[in-house]
């Protein structure tokens, strides 16, 4: 029995070497086709190479600027994504939600870029630590920003509070100015 196991595992050894060296052997370029395609010595035409569209002009003015979203709206994200992660570990570690998002400076690594206000507006995000309900929703509206500063964009962090087995969960998401109103009821004024 144990010839037969050595017998099979120095085939096995053959094989995976064989393929191995076919595989590299392609990847090198053993394998690229020579001279025309099939479609090309039968007079068909070849494919049409695609091109992708000539780069887009930033726009110059602020007032452009400020309708085209960028590298501040992609900060405003990343940003509330990590006040997203340090809110979820604030709740883990002390079982409810701080009471201002300056407390959650203690719990960010020492190489991340704290901070609690919106890069393209330069206004403190706003929080709201009971979060404000929507009707027929489960999910609150914790944080959002103070203005529309993303092309009439709010980007906001939504939770759905902790029921039975299921953790608080947070969602960063982008709100149009009316999605936000509607959440934002008279009975829910902004703080």
């Amino acid at each position: 029995m144990a010839g037969r196991i050595n017998r099979w595992s120095g085939f096995a050894a053959t094989v995976v070497l064989a393929v191995l060296s076919a595989v590299g052997a392609a990847l090198a370029g053993g394998c690229a086709p020579r001279g025309p395609s099939p479609q090309a010595r039968q007079g068909a035409a070849p494919h049409a190479t695609v091109r992708p569209p000539p780069p887009q002009k930033r726009p110059t003015t602020p007032a452009a600027a400020a309708r085209t979203p960028g590298a501040a709206d992609d900060a405003c994200a990343a940003r509330l994504h990590d006040l997203s992660g340090l809110l979820l570990l604030y709740f883990v570690t002390n079982h409810r939600l701080p009471e201002k998002l300056e407390d959650l400076a203690p719990l960010a690594d020492p190489d991340m870029e704290f901070g609690t206000t919106c890069p393209a507006s330069g206004q403190p995000y706003v929080y709201v630590p009971a979060g404000l309900p929507r009707s027929g929703s489960s999910r609150v509206l914790l944080v959002y920003d103070a203005v529309p500063a993303h092309g009439g964009i709010r980007n906001v962090i939504v939770a759905s509070p902790p029921q039975g087995d299921q953790p608080l969960a947070t969602w960063v998401m982008p709100f149009t100015e009316e999605r936000f109103r509607r959440h934002v009821q008279p009975g829910n004024p902004p703080r």
